[in-house]
């Protein structure tokens, strides 16, 4: 009688962390996961994916494989911010902002091939998926400034918040000068003073604008810094005297 009591028990168990488990990943869910491996380092890899968040504002806290030596979150610039992905919205993990590094022997992870990635949310706990093996061509995946380019004349970028900043969520606008919104495909040529804009939040990038306006979701009380980049049709940051022609706004909310 009692092995059959722990038996209900460990099943009941199993059911209610299947049925968390389930509940969560209709909240979040992980998308397009892919690796990267890094030139001369081949047991490193760059992890891009995105992040949908389609509940409450959450915390990414902690990531791993069971198939690889080790896995961490990379934010560089924001080493100890807090990595919020607001209410009803999303963030991309990828090379220019926060993301993942995976160290895994190249013999156990060929390209084409699928290892199990997990992440775990402050709120909602491990959220799972696939990691694809996309090769090692990092060029898709580095937005950063040193593929920078200068043109003049330079554009310029000025971003405020019209109505204030709310922790329920706000609105965000673009100005800017010498420069126009272009919706592009991926695949698009450069043309000076044309572009999109990235949108990051205390290093997590948000998202790309294709015109001058954001909202922003609801966020916990926190620190925040959100950072506006402009990149040209190849996603490339435009420079002015070596710097991104970037702008910021700084924001901190109370419990």
């Amino acid at each position: 009688m009692k092995q059959l009591i722990l038996l209900v028990a460990l099943t009941g168990a199993l059911v209610a962390t299947w049925h968390l488990s389930s509940n969560n990943e209709s909240i979040v869910s992980l998308l397009d996961a892919r690796a990267t491996q890094v030139h001369g380092e081949p047991n490193t890899f760059v992890v891009a994916l995105t992040i949908q968040n389609n509940g409450d504002a959450t915390e990414l806290v902690g990531v791993e494989s069971s198939s690889a030596d080790s896995a961490m979150i990379v934010n560089p610039g924001y080493e100890g911010a807090s990595i919020i992905i607001p209410a009803q919205g999303k963030g991309i993990m990828a090379a220019d902002g926060a993301h993942i590094m995976l160290m895994i022997s190249a013999d156990l992870f060929d390209e084409g091939a699928f290892i199990p990635l997990a992440l775990t949310f402050k709120d909602y706990g491990v959220v799972t998926t696939r990691l694809l093996n996309a090769g090692s061509d990092m060029t898709a995946m580095n937005h950063g400034r040193s593929r920078g380019g200068s043109v003049t004349p330079s554009p310029k970028l000025s971003v405020s918040a019209p109505n204030g900043v709310r922790k329920s969520g706000f609105d965000i606008k673009l100005d800017v000068e010498n420069f126009s919104f272009v919706l592009a495909p991926d695949d698009a040529q450069h043309i000076p003073n044309e572009g999109h804009a990235h949108v990051y939040l205390n290093g997590l990038k948000l998202g790309r604008l294709y015109n001058s306006t954001f909202t922003l979701g609801e966020v916990p009380a926190n620190e925040y810094e959100l950072r506006v980049t402009l990149n040209s049709n190849d996603h490339r940051p435009y420079l002015t005297e070596g710097s991104a022609v970037q702008e910021t706004l700084s924001f901190k909310f109370k419990e």
